[in-house]
């Protein structure tokens, strides 16, 4: 069988683009391969920044005594006090417990708001220089940095220059606090103890009746 192309026609054979050449060629695929590795290696190190720097603010901001995790004001985004507070002796005495009188909260992002709300009221609406209480004590079992250990607190006339108040997020009428808020409580303590804030005979009033028995 003879051949389907006659003596006088030539195969068709199309012609290389010279894009395709351009592109093919090594001389010319060699910046663009090496543009890819400069950038996929910022990536890389953006992303390892990223994380070690939100690595290292979660350490500092959050701090722990074992099982006691702590929630700097630096954390809940406080306002900064008006004047610079008095600074409270120690060790103390008492240890008061109390409530906000909001909502209650069980995780970090429903307690935040409400730490935050009660800063507010007690600046705008009761003319205090900043948050009244030492530490409060979220339904998620962190504890919030109000005043601290060393300055004076706004709760009771005739107390805040000698005890420690420490305020349960939420309204406790006739329940008690969760049982994360109470074991929280009781660690605080502990710590305040340890660090020679509170003294070892100190002793406990509360806002409502809840059980000595519980620190």
């Amino acid at each position: 069988m003879g051949s389907i192309y006659s003596p006088t026609t030539k195969p068709y054979v199309s012609k290389p683009q010279l894009s395709t050449l351009r592109g093919s060629s090594p001389l010319h695929r060699k910046p663009m391969f090496y543009l890819g590795i400069l950038l996929t290696a910022g990536l890389l190190g953006l992303i390892v920044f990223l994380i070690v720097y939100f690595t290292m603010s979660e350490g500092r901001e959050r701090l722990s005594y074992g099982k006691l995790h702590i929630v700097s004001r630096n954390e809940w985004q406080a306002k900064p006090p008006t004047d610079e507070g008095t600074p409270l002796h120690h060790p103390v005495p008492y240890v008061l417990m109390l409530d906000t009188d909001t909502t209650n909260c069980s995780t970090k992002l429903e307690c935040i708001p409400l730490v935050r709300y009660t800063q507010n009221c007690h600046i705008h609406n009761k003319g205090w220089n900043d948050i009244g209480y030492s530490f409060l004590l979220g339904g998620d079992g962190n504890v919030y940095v109000g005043r601290g250990w060393d300055t004076e607190g706004e709760f009771l006339d005739g107390y805040n220059n000698r005890s420690i108040g420490i305020s349960f997020i939420g309204t406790f009428g006739t329940n008690s606090p969760a049982k994360k808020q109470m074991n929280a409580g009781k660690r605080l303590i502990e710590k305040g103890i340890q660090l020679g804030k509170i003294s070892p005979d100190f002793k406990l009033l509360t806002q409502q009746q809840f059980s000595l028995a519980d620190f």
